[in-house]
């Protein structure tokens, strides 16, 4: 996934991520974890938080195919009768009323070959430590639909995210990603962002921790229980 994912470009995590295709054995595999996660036997979660100066100079990648980049309306996403935008409706919804803005990328033909996030008004409750300030703003998944992989959009659509804010005056972006995700790793480093905190969210037999460590000041910031 040098450029395409075929994965939720990030895993946001505890409440919050749409429902997107997966292999069997990924399947298989969630559904175990899902299994003790919702016993609350045992669960661990290991995420990341990167960011992104958009002070300093954003490059573009461009695609592979020609592609225009969209702000799209709930009406317009499900004009394109996609699975996984019906399948994942209700979140879609709460997203676009909080203010979220979803991107399309449309081919010249008029398909949409892949959506992408920016959350303007994120905060804690909404699944992640993470306070969003009036100028910064948090780039959510960016998926790219099956017949569209591997021509550049997952790099295209966040310089694009990127160069939008940097427009609109915003000071800083935030991915969250899965710590084992090393295909957004390579993807954000490219786009110039930079790991600044690491959390864990461990659950046991029902009691659920939290630990946190920014990457900066390379210690530990904070353990506690958020039961």
């Amino acid at each position: 996934m040098a450029a395409n994912a075929q994965m939720p470009f990030q895993n946001i995590g505890l409440n919050e991520e749409l429902v997107l295709s997966a292999s069997e054995e990924h399947k298989t595999f969630s559904q175990l974890i899902s299994f003790f996660s919702r016993t609350k036997l045992f669960d661990l979660k290991r995420l990341m938080i990167a960011e992104r100066d958009l002070t300093k100079k954003i490059n573009l990648y461009l695609p592979l195919q020609n592609e225009s980049f969209l702000n799209v309306s709930l009406n317009e996403l499900l004009s394109f009768r996609k699975k996984e935008i019906t399948g994942n409706i209700k979140l879609i919804m709460k997203r676009m009323q909080r203010g979220d803005k979803c991107f399309a990328t449309i081919t010249d033909d008029g398909e949409i070959s892949s959506m992408s996030w920016v959350s303007f008004g994120w905060s804690k409750k909404d699944g992640n430590k993470l306070d969003l300030n009036e100028d910064e703003a948090l780039l959510l998944e960016s998926y790219t639909f099956e017949d569209f992989r591997n021509k550049g959009s997952q790099s295209f659509n966040i310089g694009m995210r990127l160069k939008i804010l940097q427009e609109l005056n915003y000071t800083k972006a935030y991915v969250i990603y899965s710590k084992g995700n090393t295909f957004s790793k390579k993807a954000l480093r490219k786009n110039g962002f930079k790991d600044c905190k690491k959390i864990f969210y461990l659950t046991i037999l029902g009691m659920n921790f939290q630990l946190s460590w920014d990457l900066f000041t390379e210690g530990l910031r904070k353990a506690y229980i958020i039961n």
